[in-house]
């Protein structure tokens, strides 16, 4: 059709109906665009034609054989060279559907764009082993409360290689987790078949809370239990002692914090940062904390503290936990509390947090028995710390705990005031052979060792064999009972290395195949402990073989 009534030919498309008429290609100068053959999905191959004229007639000066791809509006010649081609005709031999993969995705996705360090894009890697090359990849998604997948868009290959995506860009503000599928297509048209599970899923969120949380004495505590609302998710990196938090919504959330064993924090207000992220400390004491009004939330420091001040109110304006914590200005001098500290506590441990209102500040903690005095200097600085004093020396005794400001100048916030005791946290664990056939050797390996900077006492570690197995030796040689091996091992000092011991043992040639063997682990310490789930420990055996063959698969 000649939409522009320039008198030459351009390359229009419609449905078959006639409808949607719209042009494809308008070549420029004196040239037809003849349309010859589908070229892949719906591209079209042509014949472009320049014309010349020559005393008053049209005289065709070169032809090319010419195509039209799907996503472009622009023709490519097949060749330039060939200046006499015409009628292009394609068609493909290539029979052969091309196979997609996932290559990169996140697991968690911020809603805002906020989170710079995360990669925020799905990206599928194509092989197309029929030749025609992969074309596209069309993707799919759902969040977890559909049942249906949605179309999301199709990515050419082409173009780029790894596209962004979030569910905003398909108007959906949902939070939550989204899953994702795609499958590839090829120039000859082979589409791959849709995976029958989905390739990705990733949490999309609003805003998240990163934090380690410790003990007075600063020992990473594992377990820990959150209570805030429209939590979506938690996830927990040992290794670096983090937790991290999702939540959905970007507004103030409160939250509460608590484990087994341990004093629960008073529900906090977090402000949220600029980039939707609040990073934050926790220090929870043992349950047999003896101060009271321990986070001032009381908002009346006289009911539990001797106050050196005209005005017993706590401040609002810092806090750590709670609403409220206690400052110290030229107005506001000291606060002190009497305490007796049993003989039996563990490891007694006065915590305390503190934060400077400008720069370099300076805490005085003094600790009265008697007439004899004990004075400790801490220095704070403008964001929220935590110091310690061991009062083991105080065991047994009453004493009158007083913090002050060193001079007038000096500003800042206290919170979290406790005596408590403190705690060794001593972990087993147990490795060996996956599978062992009747009569075979069965090897074990008891791991072992103390995860805190405190003294743990007179250990014992005790190993039960599966009644199918019987005791050879020992690298430590056990006392032996029957299938219950145990070790006096003795004192686990503070942060001690992981320590082992291989244990050979036989597996009965009356075993029955194919049975499970369970072997089981446990460490006891005569010093307390609040953390006891990783004092045991199972490893199963299968009586057989396991064969780990290659997958293969075909649609």
């Amino acid at each position: 059709a000649d939409g522009d009534g320039d008198g030459w030919q351009d390359l229009w498309l419609m449905n078959v109906d006639g409808s949607n008429q719209h042009v494809r290609y308008n070549p420029a100068g004196q040239v037809d665009a003849w349309a010859r053959s589908w070229f892949g999905g719906y591209g079209i191959a042509l014949t472009e034609i320049s014309f010349t004229q020559y005393q008053g007639n049209w005289y065709w000066t070169q032809a090319f054989a010419s195509y039209i791809s799907d996503y472009s509006s622009t023709a490519h010649k097949f060749s330039y060279s060939n200046t006499t081609d015409w009628n292009p005709d394609w068609q493909t031999s290539d029979a052969v559907h091309p196979t997609s993969w996932i290559a990169e995705a996140p697991l968690f996705l911020q809603q805002n764009d906020k989170d710079n360090t995360v990669n925020s894009a799905i990206c599928w890697d194509v092989y197309d082993a029929g030749g025609s090359k992969g074309y596209e990849v069309e993707v799919e998604y759902r969040h977890e409360t559909d049942e249906e997948w949605t179309f999301f868009h199709n990515f050419s290959l082409e173009l780029a290689y790894c596209h962004t995506y979030s569910p905003l860009y398909v108007d959906d503000t949902r939070f939550g987790w989204f899953e994702y599928r795609g499958r590839a297509n090829d120039h000859a048209l082979n589409y791959e078949p849709w995976p029958s599970q989905p390739q990705v899923r990733t949490l999309v969120y609003e805003w998240r809370l990163n934090t380690t949380t410790q003990d007075v004495r600063g020992n990473y505590l594992e377990n820990v239990d959150i209570a805030a609302e429209n939590l979506l998710y938690q996830t927990f990196n040992p290794e670096l002692n983090e937790q991290t938090f999702y939540f959905p919504e970007p507004v103030q959330s409160t939250v509460g914090w608590s484990s087994s064993g341990f004093l629960s924090l008073p529900d906090t207000t977090h402000t949220i940062g600029y980039n939707s992220l609040v990073k934050t400390d926790i220090y929870l004491p043992a349950a047999d904390n003896l101060i009271t009004d321990w986070g001032f939330e009381s908002n009346d420091l006289s009911l539990a503290w001797g106050v050196n001040a005209a005005n017993s109110a706590a401040s609002t304006a810092a806090y750590h936990s709670g609403m409220l914590s206690v400052p110290f200005d030229a107005t506001y001098r000291a606060i002190s509390q009497m305490v007796t500290i049993p003989s039996d506590m563990l490891n007694p441990t006065l915590s305390f947090l503190h934060r400077a209102k400008f720069g370099e500040e300076y805490i005085i903690v003094t600790v009265l028995e008697g007439s004899s005095l004990t004075t400790f200097t801490f220095p704070t600085i403008s964001k929220w710390q935590q110091s310690w004093i061991d009062m083991s020396p105080w065991l047994g005794k009453t004493i009158t705990i007083t913090m002050r400001n060193q001079t007038s100048a000096d500003s800042f916030y206290v919170d979290e005031v406790t005596l408590s005791s403190a705690h060794p946290n001593v972990w087993v664990d147990l490795r060996g052979n996956m599978a062992a056939f009747p009569g075979e050797q069965l090897t074990y390996e008891v791991r072992f060792g103390n995860n805190t900077n405190l003294d743990a006492q007179a250990n014992t570690i005790t190993l039960t064999l599966p009644a199918d197995v019987s005791y050879v030796t020992a690298s430590l040689l056990p006392a032996v009972n029957g299938n219950v091996l145990t070790w006096e091992i003795g004192d686990l000092l503070a942060e001690s290395a992981n320590s082992s011991i291989l244990v050979t043992t036989t597996v009965k040639a009356s075993a029955p195949l194919r049975t499970i063997l369970e072997a089981q682990v446990m460490i006891d310490s005569a010093t307390s402990e609040l953390v006891l789930e990783n004092n045991t420990a199972v490893l199963s055996t299968f009586v057989g073989d396991l064969v780990h063959l290659p997958l293969i698969m075909r649609n």
